[in-house]
């Protein structure tokens, strides 16, 4: 298990949002990207400015 600080700032909340409202992808590249969205997104799946920590978990060799 990894954790790694994370902040999202209100202009990309902003753009990620508007994307989303709009049918548009929003593609995370990269794990901590990835975990950042994941950990950030609210119920109804949009996102806040926000920081804090989030956890990652590794399997070496293994591919998913």
């Amino acid at each position: 298990m990894h954790s790694e600080f994370y902040q999202i700032e209100e202009e990309a909340a902003e753009k990620i949002n508007t994307a989303k409202a709009n049918g548009k992808r929003v593609i995370a590249v990269g794990t901590t990207s990835c975990r950042t969205i994941e950990s950030a997104a609210k119920e109804d799946g949009t996102i806040a400015p926000v920081s804090g920590w989030t956890d990652s978990f590794y399997l070496s060799g293994i591919s998913v």
